[in-house]
């Protein structure tokens, strides 16, 4: 995706985005929150694509990124519509779904959190998310649930 294939919301939602992580009102932001606003946007790129993009926008490795770098970077993860980011979430829970029920067990989910994937994340965080969205007794996790609150 071009930066000029974003709408003007879009642009200023980035722009504003980059301004609430400029703590200090001081025009860059560090390494840690250019990962955290990205985030903030809901995009969900791996600590390796992060990694490379800040070595793009900032060889010298000094740990600031100016909001033009930023706005710049952002497009590479960005979704051209809610729709086709939607749509990108329902095809990684369909994959592990096999039966197409719309729902797939709390072991699985954590299997999927903690082992599949670039990066997995820690058992902590899995099991409060499992428990966040978990019927019990059936240990069983509708996932349209995760999908429309990603959404939000």
């Amino acid at each position: 995706m071009l930066l000029d294939d974003l709408r003007t919301d879009e642009i200023d939602l980035i722009k504003k985005t980059f301004h609430q992580f400029d703590y200090r009102n001081i025009g860059f932001i560090s390494h840690e929150d250019f990962a955290n606003a990205l985030r903030w946007l809901k995009l969900i790129p791996s600590e390796a694509e992060i990694a490379q993009v800040l070595q793009e926008i900032d060889p010298e490795n000094l740990g600031r990124i100016k909001i033009d770098a930023f706005v710049h970077s952002v497009v590479k993860f960005w979704f051209p519509t809610p729709q086709k980011f939607e749509a990108y979430l329902w095809d990684a829970f369909s994959a592990f779904d096999k039966e197409l029920k719309g729902s797939i067990s709390s072991d699985l989910l954590k299997e999927i959190l903690t082992v599949h994937g670039t990066e997995p994340i820690p058992e902590k965080e899995a099991n409060k998310i499992i428990k966040r969205y978990e019927t019990k007794p059936q240990r069983m996790i509708e996932y349209s649930s995760i999908i429309n609150d990603w959404m939000r």
